[in-house]
């Protein structure tokens, strides 16, 4: 869900980039003298329509975007639909008084159950202050904000835009007019590596599914003063058993008429922080870990289970080393459970394991021997959108509170409902990176009427 998420935020980036809406700039200059583009029948170019919208989109102080998209395929005799929405207004941008406030929505029905579950998110600026927030299903998971200058803010909000240029790089393009003298701007034919460039950055990729896409048809409507009035983006699948369809819309209004709501962005309804771009800092850190040519980390996993007066303790402690070498990806294990000492390894397509001086040996591609890495570093589950606090505690230590891991999953340990459940996290940075991430449960419950308790202790030391 989460990739589908960030399809939605990308097609936003992709307005950014399309209309340079001033942002890269200095929003607190001086006005700038609207363009108003000649009034022409004549043909236009593709390359002087873009410049042509530019220019208009570039002088507004403010606007609205609405976003639509539907994401649907099957699986079986199971359809599987998703609905994405946003409702995105942006002002300030010649003028100075910066603010935005962007809300999403996304809806998933589940065929297995017939249930559906919801996201809301926000994200805004406002006097100086960032504000996100998101809930579950009607729950709240995070409400934040923190200090923030205008610059600050802009580059914070547009970090992801230049990813779409691949958007860009159509061979088939047309421009044409309707009756009422609108533009329209169509772009595709798109070569194989920038539509797998598409699909890795729409999340296309990492579904789990072979979608093989076609194309791509990306289409730009304007007013007939050239101000973008919609782009829609339409992505062309080979027939498959999956039956794919997903599209997307934006509709631009409020041309220099946006007008501030703060009714949704009182301070004192926000947990304020230090600084809410670490969250998403140390988690693109942490995703771009396994993607280095060569690692290391070490994973402890630490659990002790009480029952009235009997107790028993599990501990692992696994050393891991990862990398790209001459003969291609490779691993290096060194694991201790409960006292057993365990040696895995991967190279050319096999895996190696021993165990009490006996080895074995299986078949292992190179994509399920990364998997495997990544479930060993992914056991601490840190995800930015999870946090609903963060105190520092000095010297690079920062405490973390929020909902990292699912409290159904420890009730199923205990064998019952938790009496009390609490989790934390805390995150150590050292020379400008993560050094250590610990996450900590303390959980209790009753099991046949007899008290018990559950502890969990998670860490990922990285070294130097």
């Amino acid at each position: 869900m989460k990739k589908l998420m960030i399809a939605c935020a990308l097609l936003l980036a992709l307005c950014v980039l399309l209309i340079s809406c001033g942002e890269g700039g200095d929003p607190t200059t001086e006005p700038t003298e609207t363009t108003t583009a000649p009034a022409t029948t004549a043909e236009m170019t593709p390359e002087e329509l873009w410049e042509t919208i530019d220019a208009r989109m570039e002088a507004l102080d403010s606007y609205t975007m609405d976003l639509e998209a539907q994401i649907e395929f099957s699986l079986g005799e199971d359809t599987i639909r998703m609905a994405l929405g946003s409702r995105t207004s942006i002002m300030g941008l010649q003028s100075g008084d910066f603010y935005f406030l962007e809300e999403d929505f996304t809806s998933f029905a589940d065929p297995e159950t017939g249930e559906t579950e919801s996201l809301r998110g926000l994200q805004a600026y406002h006097e100086g202050r960032y504000f996100i927030s998101s809930e579950e299903s009607g729950e709240q998971i995070q409400k934040l904000c923190s200090p923030m200058t205008v610059a600050e803010a802009i580059e914070f909000r547009s970090e992801d835009s230049t990813e779409l240029e691949t958007l860009f790089r159509g061979t088939d393009l047309s421009v044409s007019r309707d009756e009422d003298g609108d533009w329209i701007l169509r772009e595709s034919g798109y070569t194989a590596m920038a539509i797998q460039q598409i699909k890795e950055e729409f999340g296309l990729s990492d579904i789990g599914l072979d979608l093989e896409v076609l194309d791509v048809i990306l289409t730009v409507t304007t007013d007939e003063s050239f101000l973008a009035k919609q782009i829609t983006l339409e992505f062309s699948f080979a027939s498959s058993a999956y039956s794919p369809l997903l599209t997307m819309a934006i509709e631009f209004s409020e041309y220099d008429s946006v007008a501030k709501d703060p009714s949704k962005l009182t301070v004192s309804e926000y947990t304020e922080i230090e600084d809410l771009r670490l969250l998403d800092e140390w988690e693109k850190e942490l995703e771009g870990f396994l993607e280095k040519s060569s690692g290391s980390f070490v994973l402890e996993i630490r659990q002790e289970m009480s029952v009235g007066t009997e107790s028993m303790e599990a501990l692992e402690r696994d050393s891991i080393a990862f990398g790209v070498g001459e003969q291609g990806y490779y691993y290096d294990v060194s694991a201790d459970v409960n006292g057993v000492h365990y040696e895995v390894s991967y190279l050319r397509g096999l895996q190696a394991v021993t165990a009490n001086g006996q080895s074995q040996s299986t078949m292992q591609s190179e994509a399920e021997a990364k998997g495997y890495i990544a479930v060993l570093f992914n056991n601490v589950a840190y995800s930015a959108a999870q946090v609903s606090d963060v105190e520092a505690l000095g010297n690079g230590v920062y405490e973390l509170y929020g909902r990292f891991y699912q409290k159904e999953t420890i009730e199923t340990v205990l064998g019952g409902p938790c009496t009390s459940f609490a989790q934390k996290m805390q995150i150590t940075v050292s020379d400008g990176r993560i050094a250590s991430i610990v996450l900590t449960i303390e959980a209790a419950g009753m099991q046949n009427g007899t008290p018990c308790r559950y502890d969990l202790k998670i860490s990922v030391t990285i070294p130097e």
